[in-house]
């Protein structure tokens, strides 16, 4: 989905490859496409995270790259995060060229409650949660409706070609990938417990027991000897 032009923007700065210098607020990417020269950019941290958080990789903005008087037509495409605080550490965008299709992920929106969910003995399996879609940037949908009210026993399943596509819209996934389905609720067993402690304890006090006879015929028979 395009955004309305000027509502949605990012401002950036171009920068050399090789620049290490960074304030804590920002983070490092770069914009390419079909017609687009590779830049490397930098972006101010928050304002990208409310990009990410809020459009997704479906949702075409504009970029504005500081000096440049024309805004880019672009979609976020790729990030990457520092594993343990799960802050945005790089970031690609894609020039989009209006005329031209493109594929990106499109989020699933499930739609309605399953009445499997009214049974406790039934969940539901989400299998997928995003599809690959082909189509022009202006026909780009900001996610796919599946209607899952419908999902009542164990075994109903809900299957890409359930999605009823908007015009111009393309999915390169197998029609008959399930996305999500039904199943019985499994019971995790508790393992068995094995010997008790009190046995083991019993176990010790008789190796005990049978130990200190054995030290007392001994002495008997050192007794014996002295004699």
């Amino acid at each position: 989905m395009t955004a309305k032009p000027g509502t949605i923007k990012l401002e950036v700065k171009s920068r050399a490859p090789k620049e290490t210098r960074l304030t804590g607020n920002d983070v490092r990417g770069v914009v390419y496409g079909k017609k687009q020269q590779a830049v490397p950019v930098v972006a101010e941290r928050l304002a990208l995270r409310r990009i990410h958080d809020n459009l997704g990789f479906s949702v075409i903005f504009d970029l504005v790259i500081e000096g440049e008087a024309k805004p880019l037509p672009v979609l976020l495409h790729d990030v990457q995060y520092q594993p343990n605080s799960n802050e945005i550490i790089h970031f690609d965008l894609y020039a989009v060229t209006m005329d031209q299709k493109i594929k990106t992920d499109v989020p699933i929106h499930f739609d309605g409650e399953a009445a499997a969910q009214a049974d406790s003995d039934k969940t539901l399996n989400t299998i997928l949660d995003k599809l690959e879609v082909e189509a022009l940037p202006a026909d780009l949908p900001e996610n796919l409706v599946l209607d899952i009210s419908d999902l009542a026993e164990i075994g109903d399943t809900k299957h890409v070609s359930d999605i009823e596509l908007p015009s111009g819209v393309v999915v390169l996934n197998d029609a008959e990938a399930a996305i999500v389905k039904v199943e019985e609720v499994q019971e995790i067993e508790e393992p068995e417990a094995e010997e008790s402690e009190i046995s083991g304890e019993d176990d010790s006090e008789q190796a005990q027991a049978d130990g200190s006879s054995e030290d007392a015929g001994s002495n008997e028979n050192s007794e014996d000897k002295t004699e």
